[in-house]
């Protein structure tokens, strides 16, 4: 097989998560809004790839786990029209809360506890988006 260096299947629920949050509670998702969620979000895990690392296998949960919280975390900012500060802000405490995150699935399977994350990195990546939005809305008073 082989590897490419991508987000594999320890993340490979959290970008598609929020953007199924998005249009069951939020707004269908048409099109147009499919590619300004994946434009950012790629546009996020880009820079991650070019200045470190999306490899669980290289860098842990915080690598895999945590980007993958942080791209989604950008896209949903994106769609809640956020600005291009705010994305950015969306995707570092996506990040932010995942530093450290090692990789360690038990037996060595990517099922557990990788499943959870993906569950968890979810709702990070909704609330690090909705706080970013909220947050420099605050700020501008």
């Amino acid at each position: 097989m082989y590897y490419d260096g991508s987000i594999a299947n320890g993340a490979c629920g959290i970008v598609p998560a929020v953007l199924a949050y998005y249009d069951h509670f939020i707004e269908s998702v048409s099109p147009d809004i499919y590619t300004r969620y994946f434009l950012a979000a790629g546009a996020i895990g880009a820079l991650y790839k070019m200045n470190a690392s999306i490899s669980g296998a290289e860098v842990g949960c915080q690598g895999e786990v945590g980007v993958a919280c942080s791209m989604a975390a950008a896209g949903l900012a994106e769609l809640l029209g956020a600005s291009p500060e705010q994305v950015c802000v969306a995707a570092e405490i996506g990040m932010e809360h995942n530093l450290g995150l090692t990789c360690d699935p038990v037996a060595g399977q990517v099922q557990v506890p990788c499943i959870e994350r993906n569950a968890i990195a979810s709702v990070k990546a909704i609330n690090a988006a909705r706080i970013s939005v909220a947050l420099l809305h605050a700020l501008a008073g």
